[in-house]
């Protein structure tokens, strides 16, 4: 039994006996797990593996967190299991292995490690290292359920919800929200539970009892909320049309300043009008109705105005197959860099505020509205919306603008603009960034397609990290 000693002693120093992070020595602990491990013993080598995982003690090295995990899971330790299963999922410390992924998944599950048992789930939905069996997924979620694991709680409750798998009932889907929002620690998993959670409440009130329900929901907001959207709804026809049909015969493109204010304010008029009908309206609208009801109420106006225009100014250079070659390479060149500013504003706001970027308070709308209706949300989203939002910012208003102003001003000008209609606070400076270079991109190529193919990568891209994120 002489391997114990290291194993106390490591654990003692890294202050898993009650001493504070603060005051831990991780290069003295890694050396005594080091001691241990090479003895054979399973929880030394976890913790050696975690040390080189996280960079506590040793260098972060995944290649030797994949070996001492390895070791450790062959000797049956669950936790070892699961974690190299995550390595092999991830591809971290070498190639992806989804296979293997699923082979060491399963082990930890039949142990009864619940995120084991969650993942394995998802692999068998997805198909993904092991062959594809929904009545197998929906049986290690609820394994994972059981067993009080958040996510697989969440899964559940989604499933009795849609009725994917299993019956629908909407009062366990929100007994199982409920559960799911008290067990999760993460503070941006909670915030996404406790909105879906609310939704779940909401449909169960207006399912019980329809007449009462919808009369207190409506009761809770004042008269002018409640009025707000026959007033929003009228408005936005009554600028709407005349607008559209100003555009479309308008003639020496760009248009005057008097126009593009007026489109900008019908941009935000129409956003405020579809949310008035989805409150208005609770219950009776799925959250991929409601977000194709929303894009289709802001794009189809202004794509019924740009055709007017279509092989004008507004596209931009007439496009050839070599220019196609040209404007593609733009395109992708400043999706490149969103992408990377993404990525640096990510980092400088965890630095800074000690703590994840919140998640777009659209993302709990956009997965259910995937759930309801897949294919109309993803033409919604990473069509319809891109293609709107450019012919207005990059060609309307930056075109127009462009006739008075520099085109540095121009392009600073719209950009914030942008970045201030999408209404959404911590976004204010990555949508901003991403605007700066849509516009120059605009500017550089002579084109408004290629900003729109960019905003549709933009647009495809985070809808498939959001999609494989849940």
């Amino acid at each position: 039994m002489s391997f114990l000693r290291p194993i106390i002693i490591g654990m003692v120093i890294a202050g898993m006996a009650g001493a504070t992070w603060a005051e831990t020595n991780y290069v003295e602990a890694a050396k005594w797990f080091r001691k241990a491990a090479e003895q054979g013993d399973a929880t030394a080598q976890f913790n050696l593996a975690a040390c080189y995982h996280n960079g506590q003690g040793v260098p972060t090295n995944y290649v030797e967190a994949v070996k001492w995990f390895r070791l450790a899971a062959e000797q049956g330790d669950a936790k070892a299991q699961y974690n190299l299963a995550v390595y092999y999922d991830n591809g971290r410390g070498g190639a992806t292995n989804h296979v293997e992924a699923a082979k060491w998944f399963r082990k930890a599950a039949e142990q009864g490690h619940a995120e084991a048992q969650f993942w394995l789930g998802r692999l068998y939905e997805k198909g993904r290292g092991i062959q594809k069996n929904e009545a197998e997924a929906i049986a290690w979620y609820n394994k994972a359920a059981n067993s009080g694991y958040a996510k697989a709680l969440a899964e559940m409750a989604d499933r009795y919800f849609f009725g994917r798998g299993v019956p629908k009932d909407a009062n366990k889907a929100l007994a199982l929200m409920t559960q799911a929002e008290e067990k999760e620690t993460d503070a941006e998993m909670l915030k996404f539970f406790h909105n879906l959670r609310m939704l779940y409440d909401l449909q169960v009130s207006l399912t019980s009892n329809p007449q009462i329900s919808m009369q207190q929901f409506r009761q809770a907001f004042p008269r002018s909320a409640r009025i707000g959207p026959i007033v929003l709804g009228f408005l936005y026809f009554i600028l709407g049309i005349p607008l559209i049909i100003r555009s479309y015969r308008y003639r020496g493109y760009p248009f005057n300043l008097w126009i593009i204010l007026a489109w900008l304010v019908l941009f935000v008029e129409g956003q405020a009008f579809a949310f008035g009908l989805f409150v208005w309206m609770p219950g009776q609208c799925s959250p991929g109705l409601f977000l194709a009801v929303t894009v289709l109420i802001n794009a189809l106006p202004i794509i019924a105005a740009a055709l007017g225009t279509l092989r004008g100014p507004l596209w931009g250079c007439a496009v050839s197959r070599a220019t196609w070659k040209v404007l593609l390479c733009y395109a992708l060149w400043g999706f490149s860099l969103a992408l990377f500013g993404d990525w640096v504003y990510d980092q400088l706001w965890a630095l800074l505020a000690q703590a994840p970027l919140p998640k777009q308070p659209t993302v709990p709308i956009i997965l259910q509205a995937f759930r309801t209706a897949p294919a109309l949300t993803f033409l919604a989203v990473a069509i319809l919306a891109p293609v709107a939002e450019e012919i207005v910012f990059r060609g309307f208003i930056q075109d127009t603008l462009q006739k008075h102003l520099s085109p540095a001003v121009t392009i600073l000008i719209t950009a914030f603009l942008f970045s201030v209609v999408h209404m959404q606070v911590e976004y204010v400076v990555p949508l901003g960034i991403m605007g700066l270079i849509l516009g120059w991109t605009r500017y550089r190529s002579g084109s408004l397609l290629v900003p729109v193919l960019m905003h549709i990568l933009n647009n495809i891209y985070f809808t498939w990290l959001m999609w494989q994120g849940f």
